[in-house]
Order: structure tokens, then sequence, then C-alpha cells
């Protein structure tokens, strides 16, 4: 009997171990994506390709609106309110349209039947360090 005890005891250790753990690797993981969200470094252009071309580049902060023609078909690019998104397109999966608005530095649109692509980029620094706050 004594032995089922401390195989208790040292299964009940063993899942305080795991949470703990599980615990700990959340609150690093919730920490990077922080910094990594904080880096100081503003998404403002809009670069759109066909087929690896590159058909044009926008300003994010210039609300315009722009029809893509592709040899496959055509997108309809919407930029506004510092947001890029495709608001029309003939392809059938429509899913350039259902992807949304996209404003984040590395934020992309793809339109596979069409082989374009729409993607958010940054081209200035704010000059603020995310880790030191200078």
């Amino acid at each position: 009997m004594r032995r089922n005890h401390k195989n208790g005891q040292q299964q009940k250790k063993q899942a305080l171990v795991t949470l703990l753990l599980i615990v700990v690797i959340l609150i690093f993981a919730g920490g990077a994506a922080l910094v990594f969200s904080m880096n100081g470094i503003t998404a403002d252009s809009v670069t759109v390709t066909v087929d690896g071309e590159r058909y044009g580049e926008y300003p994010l902060a210039v609300a315009t609106t722009v029809r893509i023609e592709t040899q496959e078909g055509y997108n309809v690019l919407e930029i506004r309110d510092g947001q890029a998104r495709i608001t029309e397109a003939d392809c059938r999966s429509q899913v350039c349209v259902h992807t949304g608005g996209v404003s984040a530095d590395g934020g992309r649109i793809v339109c596979l039947p069409h082989k374009l692509v729409v993607a958010v980029s940054r081209v200035k620094e704010s000059g603020i360090d995310a880790v030191t706050n200078e």
C-alpha cells in the first residue's frame, strides 16, 4: 500500500512540473510575440506582383482603388484606413477576397489563379528600439 501512495505523489509532482513548464513556455511565447509586434517599424507600402513581375507600388496611407488586369482575369485592390484588401475578383475560389485586409509588415494577399501577390511592407523605421525603448 505504501508503494501506491508514493507512486501517486510522484505522479502529482510530475503533473505539477509539467504544468509549470507549460506556463513558463506560454509566458515566454507571449513576451516574444509582444516584442515582435512592437518592433518600432511601420508598414507603409503595398507592392503588387503578377506572375513574379512588379505590377505597382502604392502608399498604404493614401486611399485608392486599383483594378489589376492579368491574363487570367482581374482583381480589384482597395487601400483604405491603412489596410489593403482585394474587394473583387473573377477567380472561382475567391480566397483573395475572403482574406480580408492586411496592414502588418509582411502581410500578404495571394490569388493563385491570377498569379497575384499583394504584399504590405515596411519602408521607414520609427527610431524606437522595442527592447530598450530608446
